[in-house]
């Protein structure tokens, strides 16, 4: 019945028998009914799919960020000096602590823009996840020093590409905002402010008879890793209040289209 990062409806859902009858009870048409169970799921859909806040999203979006980044300071840029000899192609950087380690000299930049930070940043995100992976950025040892394989740039840049990034957060929730508008469903008022592009759509092939299908498509390409359990939970809330409180529910549906 559904693909993962997509939710149908159609004339196949185990709930659909049993609809039709009390929808020409109340006055309804089969379609008023399933629209009103799309609303539902994807209102459902949105709520559960990652990230459950935008505390949340940040938190996670920091750790990624400093797994794989080191914001420098003036002082630091000024003091770190190219390694000669046997380190050649490296940089020595120390804090204000007087920690010293070497970082390579393609990581080490002094006027990093934002479209560098960007391009490493996507480069070890993960297709699957979206996250940044914790393995291989311990660092290695050379010698008597500790090589970083994180990319040094200056602090400020780096401070303005995680508001970036963070305000682009909840982009997985986002995916299911076309159907959440088109059927009139309730978003999170934080996801409907982000700035994350909004990858899906809704399909509406449905006649008044309940004859064709509803669609709530996702198209975040790194939706695969969540999506699947999430939508067969929401689907199997639908099948829970149609099968157990239908009746109930075409009252409150049959209500709100006769008082509109």
């Amino acid at each position: 019945m559904s693909n993962v990062g997509t939710i149908t409806i159609d004339p196949k859902n185990t709930f659909r028998k049993h609809v039709d009858r009390l929808a020409r009870e109340y006055g309804l048409t089969a379609k008023q009914l399933m629209q009103d169970q799309m609303r539902l799921l994807s209102t459902g859909l949105i709520k559960d799919s990652p990230p459950k806040s935008k505390t949340q999203a940040a938190k996670a979006i920091r750790a990624d960020l400093d797994r794989i980044f080191v914001g420098m300071t003036a002082m630091e840029r000024k003091t770190a000096r190219a390694m000669g000899g046997a380190m050649a192609g490296k940089y020595r950087v120390e804090n204000k602590n007087g920690a010293a380690w070497l970082v390579e000299e393609a990581l080490f930049s002094r006027t990093a823009s934002q479209h560098d930070l960007r391009s490493w940043h996507q480069q070890k995100r993960s297709g699957n996840t979206g996250r940044v992976s914790r393995s291989g950025m311990g660092g290695r040892s050379i010698g008597r020093w500790r090589s970083i394989p994180k990319m040094h740039v200056q602090k400020t840049a780096l401070n303005t590409y995680t508001k970036h990034v963070i305000a682009r957060a909840g982009r997985l929730k986002k995916g299911w905002l076309p159907a959440v508008h088109h059927w009139r469903g309730k978003a999170p008022q934080w996801v409907l402010k982000s700035r994350a592009p909004a990858e899906g759509r809704w399909v509406d092939r449905m006649m008044d008879s309940g004859s064709g299908y509803l669609e709530a498509i996702n198209y975040v390409p790194y939706g695969s890793k969540h999506l699947a359990s999430i939508v067969a939970i929401n689907e199997g809330k639908r099948r829970m209040d149609i099968s157990g409180k239908l009746e109930l529910r075409i009252k409150k549906v049959a209500a709100k289209f006769n008082a509109a």
